[in-house]
C-alpha cells in the first residue's frame, strides 16, 4: 500500500512500473515522423566497395521496406547475391549479413561502415567480437520515396486512417 508515508523505496518501484508500460504496450519512444525521416534517407539504390575482408568486394546495395521492415540486397562482384536486414537509429546504420556485420555512420548520401565478420567457435555458436575488420563504403546513387507505398510500412489500406503511426504519414 502506497501512502505519504510510505518509504521512498516503494515510490521508486511505481516509477518504475510507469516509465516501462510505454515499453509493455509496444509504444516506442521515436516518432513515426523520425522513423520514416530515417528511413527516407536509406531506402533506394547504393554503389559499395569493401577493403580487407574477403567476403565482400564492390557492387550494390538495394534498400527498400518490407512489411514495415528496412530489407536490404546486396549484389556483389565475387560474392553475388546477399540479403541483410538492416536497423538505421539517427545516422548510425547497422546491415546485419549471414557471415557478419557492417556498421557504420551515415553523411547525407554516404555511408562508411566497418564489417566485422562472425566467427564460428568450438560450440558453432556466432562470435560476433572478431578481431579482423575491413572498411565498407558506399554511396547512394538513386533514392526512393518509402511514402509511394504506405502499405510496405506495415499500414494496411482499412486500418491507415485509425493507426496513429500510420495518420502521421499521411499528412507528410
Amino acid at each position: 500500500m502506497l501512502c505519504p508515508t510510505a518509504p521512498i523505496r516503494d515510490w521508486l518501484h511505481v516509477g518504475l512500473i510507469i516509465a516501462t508500460l510505454p515499453v509493455l504496450l509496444g509504444c516506442s519512444p521515436r516518432s513515426a515522423e523520425e522513423i520514416v525521416s530515417e528511413r527516407e534517407r536509406v531506402v533506394g539504390t547504393w554503389k559499395y566497395q569493401t577493403d580487407g575482408i574477403p567476403f565482400l568486394q564492390r557492387g550494390s546495395l538495394n534498400i527498400t521496406v518490407q512489411d514495415g521492415k528496412l530489407e536490404g540486397h546486396l549484389q556483389d562482384s565475387w560474392r553475388g547475391s546477399v540479403q541483410a536486414r538492416i536497423d538505421v537509429q539517427g545516422t548510425r546504420m547497422v546491415l546485419d549479413l549471414d557471415r557478419g556485420r557492417i556498421s557504420g555512420q551515415l553523411e547525407r548520401d554516404h555511408f562508411r561502415g566497418t564489417i566485422r565478420p562472425q566467427r564460428w567457435n568450438v560450440s558453432r555458436s556466432a562470435d560476433r567480437h572478431s578481431q579482423s575488420a575491413g572498411y565498407f563504403v558506399a554511396r547512394r546513387i538513386r533514392s526512393t520515396s518509402i511514402l509511394d507505398n504506405l502499405k510496405d510500412l506495415g499500414c494496411p489500406s482499412l486500418l491507415r486512417e485509425s493507426s496513429y503511426a500510420c495518420t502521421a504519414l499521411q499528412k507528410r
